[in-house]
């Protein structure tokens, strides 16, 4: 029982983007409320169920620290904040971001198949937004899958196919390695669908990785072949389709002729200034949307 509890409130982790709207303008809005809610019946069935040891593991994991980190700096900003009401909202958010990183790795130890499990409930998810987007495409909507824009549709896309290269990295199966091959070629696609200049980005570093890898290593030849593929020729096929990977390399080019590029650049700039003005305490967690008005309100 406790095992098949622990799988279902992974599974709901996972879901919380994919879980229904209720008539808000920005979705994140009930994602949050996912979250917490998730988060407040989690806590006292690991605190009663999960063993005091596994508890201390999460601890030992730098990435872990580093939020950590960053939790601590949030708080340390509350001095100079402009807003307090702004940097309590935001703050509560991102201690349940950290709420929910103990809870979902504690969930994991619940049992050694928790891992496979999850492996599993990524993929599945991966499945979902890869149809999600081609149906998107086929009835001509915006390309953003179940995210609020084509940047984080992206990145979910591309962060998901890092478990796929995991798996061929840890299992040296024909069978998975077709499966990650044919499922890796539709994510690489709908990325390239999608236009977004991040993406696209990240997944040229990706492909250039894997061509230096197999240069430097033969014996990595087995790895990397399979993703270089998928790459490869879900770039060709997308190339064929539409004109999106078109229009956004040449807007990553010629960024002074896009104003989506030129406006991010004033924007980091604003940034770097405010930075230099407040190195320390900043202007207080979540407080960027009103003092950037400073900078940009003409």
């Amino acid at each position: 029982m406790l095992k098949i509890l622990s799988r279902i409130f992974l599974f709901l982790y996972l879901a919380i983007p994919y879980l229904p709207l209720f008539g808000e303008i920005d979705r994140i809005a009930s994602q949050w409320f996912f979250i917490s809610a998730l988060n407040i019946i989690c806590l006292p069935f690991i605190y009663f169920k999960a063993p005091n040891k596994d508890f201390f593991k999460i601890f030992r994991f730098k990435p872990f620290l580093g939020f950590c980190a960053f939790i601590i700096f949030c708080l340390i900003s509350f001095i100079d904040s402009i807003n307090l009401i702004e940097s309590s909202v935001e703050f509560f958010r991102h201690a349940s971001v950290l709420i929910a990183i103990i809870n979902f790795s504690l969930l994991l130890n619940f049992s050694s198949k928790n891992r496979h499990y999850l492996f599993v409930a990524v993929i599945f998810f991966c499945c979902i937004e890869v149809l999600g987007l081609i149906l998107q495409y086929g009835q001509g909507l915006e390309l953003i899958g179940f995210t609020g824009n084509k940047n984080i549709a992206s990145a979910s896309m591309i962060i998901k196919s890092n478990f796929l290269l995991y798996l061929i990295i840890r299992y040296n199966n024909t069978f998975i390695k077709v499966f990650v091959a044919f499922l890796l070629a539709l994510i690489y696609f709908v990325v390239f669908m999608i236009g977004s200049k991040a993406g696209i980005v990240s997944l040229v570093l990706t492909g250039l990785i894997l061509v230096i890898s197999i240069v430097y290593d033969r014996k990595l030849f087995k790895f990397s072949w399979v993703p270089l593929i998928s790459l490869i020729f879900s770039s060709l096929i997308s190339l064929q389709i539409n004109d999106n990977v078109y229009e956004a390399v040449d807007n990553t080019i010629n960024y002074v002729n896009d104003s989506g590029s030129t406006d991010r650049l004033r924007y980091f700039a604003q940034a770097f200034d405010s930075f230099l003005n407040h190195p320390f305490n900043g202007v207080g967690i979540g407080n960027w949307k009103i003092y950037s008005v400073l900078y940009d309100a003409k």
